[in-house]
């Protein structure tokens, strides 16, 4: 697919319109800076997402069993993007009760098929935040866990291979979480995604002063050395950074 670079597009930028057809009737309904909501995978209850121009905010509705494992069932907002890629928000869960590993984030995806290789950032439940990751087409998904828990603001970045995440517990200062080399293509699809882990449930989750844009606009910040402390588990691969 051709597309141009996505720049410095934020909650409070310019805004793209989806018309969908509902029982033959037209309904125009407002994302944001993303042009695409759907369903991924086998989900049980169809998934929504709207945009609130006044908040600035993304509210998303969605099932499915889980983003894990060789496939995944989830909501997923989305526009197309190429290149260094900067995501960023707060991501708060509304109401109680939800499923501990229920999960919501930023994700850079190659297609939608539901074993497709990505790169996301989860906010899960029970407060865990982890960098998520699949490799290939059809394999095993991996994480990193962060050291800090929710409530916190998270970020993504992709440069270009290496793909980086960051939290910050007060919404200012960002710690560095955990970072992998992938190889996704250029050309990847990115957005919001939300997953209710019980597939019979629907669960809803606010994204909140978004901001999506190049890694180039922000070429200012310092670049850092980065090293950190993980403990690995050899059976599953998963890791969890302890100190950084």
């Amino acid at each position: 697919m051709k597309i141009g670079r996505l720049l410095g597009l934020t909650a409070a930028g310019s805004f793209v319109l989806l018309t969908v057809w509902v029982n033959g009737c037209s309904r125009t309904r407002d994302l944001g800076v993303f042009t695409s909501s759907v369903d991924v995978g086998e989900v049980l209850h169809p998934g929504e997402a709207t945009f609130d121009s006044t908040r600035g905010e993304y509210r998303i509705s969605a099932s499915g069993e889980n983003i894990w494992g060789t496939r995944d069932a989830f909501h997923f907002l989305f526009r197309e993007a190429k290149g260094d890629l900067f995501l960023e928000s707060s991501v708060r869960f509304e109401g109680e009760g939800g499923d501990p590993h229920r999960k919501g984030g930023w994700m850079v995806r190659e297609s939608l098929e539901p074993d497709a290789a990505y790169a996301d950032v989860m906010v899960h439940g029970d407060g865990l935040i982890s960098l998520q990751y699949r490799r290939t087409a059809g394999g095993l998904t991996e994480e990193v866990i962060a050291a800090h828990r929710a409530p916190a603001r998270v970020r993504l970045v992709r440069t270009p291979d290496v793909f980086s995440l960051f939290v910050s517990e007060d919404g200012r200062g960002f710690q560095p979480a955990g970072g992998v080399r992938l190889d996704l293509p250029e050309d990847v699809l990115v957005g919001p995604a939300l997953c209710s882990h019980r597939p019979d449930r629907i669960e809803k989750a606010v994204f909140s002063e978004v901001s999506v844009g190049s890694r180039s606009l922000r070429e200012h910040e310092e670049r850092v050395l980065e090293s950190s402390l993980e403990v690995i588990d050899v059976t599953t691969g998963a890791r969890e950074v302890i100190y950084k």
